[in-house]
């Protein structure tokens, strides 16, 4: 494996959806952005998710201490605060078109594509809802000397708009981006723009390159392009010419089971040891100067490890970062962390692994481990796997729903216990689930029939 040193290794940990990040207190937050820094992390990046939340226009940042948008804004500038003190640089993550729910008129709305609380851009009136959005956003972070170094805008996910005005879309979102960065260089004078190629197609950049070339434009550094899922490469995504090429790497899924599903949570911890370092050795191939790694929570944390483990050049291989976190999560010794490593690499490929062994495997190197929940999650995924084959391999219905009561409690547990996150709603919504837990879901808890099962069972 090659060695690599970009100098870019950027964590967008958006605080949203009721994840780790948005539900974290004072200390966990310092403890997360502590060990993201040691392990070669340098840019934090944050994203204000408006999904529900009315602006309350009496203030323009806040109205009261009940307000969801000064909560909400006010634990962004924590994270910002914590993430300062602990040596990164600070990057503000905006999506071209959303708005405040509260600011949402049906004679304003973006047309076609997209999802979230989107306006027309092409309409002023609209327009000057977002950047006065924005303006509010800088302001204040200048006014709480919290100074950002890095703008970055996406195009998409929540954003878009299809109405005539506005097509090609990725240029009217590059022209936001660009004046979204004039109104924060009024704020923070070095402040750098970037662009996230999230969703973008193949067309999309080819046509936001050729406008940044014709128009000879050098207000944006770079673009992260975004990796399909099971893909180490972008295949043909261009960038313009004065663009720096990035990558947008997903740390929430594995090696590539996408039968599964086996992300955001929904089976546990997550590690990709394959697809990352074909990731990094596919980003070094074409001059890239960094990446911005996707993160929803602490299931994702080996991926984080392994993706600026490798990326900062800190270590040389992800069998030395697996043995360096077993050493210092577990507090194994070095042979113990060794037979970990070997341990925590299986699950790159979860349907390949062998359950029998692998729960032995465990249950010894377990004794020796010390107790918290980084051991926690992955007793509780392999569990999930043992119930997962029980279910599949049992064909009477009593028994079945039996089991899928279990599962359905141990992954409780997992989200409630170990994650500390919403038990109900944590992603489930947006991940496939298994057809036998849809199935069971309807017939029993929609119906409130779950005095069918035993508590203790």
């Amino acid at each position: 494996m090659s060695k690599f040193s970009f100098p870019v290794r950027t964590l967008y940990a958006p605080l949203h959806f009721g994840n780790s990040y948005e539900l974290a207190g004072r200390h966990e937050i310092r403890e997360i952005l502590k060990e993201a820094r040691w392990w070669g992390f340098n840019t934090y990046s944050n994203f204000y998710n408006q999904l529900g939340i009315p602006k309350d226009a009496h203030s323009p940042i806040y109205y009261s201490h009940c307000s969801p948008n000064f909560r909400k804004w006010e634990r962004i500038k924590l994270w910002f605060r914590e993430a300062r003190a602990a040596g990164f640089d600070l990057e503000y993550t905006i999506c071209a078109n959303m708005v405040f729910v509260d600011q949402c008129r049906e004679n304003l709305m973006a047309r076609g594509k997209g999802f979230g609380h989107l306006l027309c851009p092409s309409i002023p009136e609209a327009r000057s809802i977002m950047m006065n959005n924005a303006k509010d956003w800088f302001a204040d972070l200048a006014q709480s000397n919290i100074v950002l170094n890095t703008l970055t805008v996406s195009a998409y996910d929540f954003g878009g708009c299809d109405c005539e005005k506005c097509r090609p879309w990725i240029i009217t979102a590059g022209k936001l981006a660009r004046e979204y960065y004039k109104l924060a260089a009024m704020y923070f004078p070095d402040i750098k723009l970037r662009m996230i190629g999230w969703f973008w197609s193949e067309s999309d950049s080819q046509i936001f390159t050729e406008w940044v070339n014709r128009e000879k434009l050098t207000d944006f550094v770079s673009v992260s392009l975004w990796l399909k899922y099971n893909k180490s490469d972008p295949v043909s995504m261009m960038v313009p010419d004065s663009c720096r090429r990035n990558y947008f790497i997903h740390a929430g899924y594995n090696d590539g089971n996408s039968l599964l599903n086996d992300r955001y949570a929904q089976w546990g911890p997550v590690v990709a040891p394959e697809r990352i370092p074909a990731t990094l050795e596919s980003l070094k191939a074409s001059g890239g100067e960094g990446f911005m790694v996707y993160s929803e929570g602490d299931f994702d944390e080996l991926n984080r490890a392994i993706t600026t483990g490798l990326g900062s050049g800190k270590f040389r291989s992800v069998d030395e970062i697996l043995k360096i976190y077993a050493e210092r999560y577990f507090k194994v010794s070095a042979m113990e962390a060794q037979a970990w490593a070997e341990w925590l690499k299986m699950w790159g490929q979860p349907l390949d692994v062998d359950l029998v062994a692998t729960r032995k495997m465990f249950d010894n190197l377990a004794a020796n481990a010390e107790n918290s929940w980084r051991l926690k999650q992955f007793d509780v995924k392999l569990k999930l796997f043992e119930l997962r084959n029980k279910i599949e391999q049992n064909a009477v219905p009593e028994k079945q729903n039996e089991l899928i009561f279990q599962f359905d409690r141990e992954r409780e547990r997992l989200l409630r216990e170990v994650y500390r996150v919403d038990g109900d709603d944590y992603f489930e919504n947006i991940v496939p689930q298994p057809g036998w837990l849809t199935k069971w879901q309807k017939e029993f808890i929609h119906q409130n029939k779950m005095e069918h099962f035993s508590a203790e069972a």
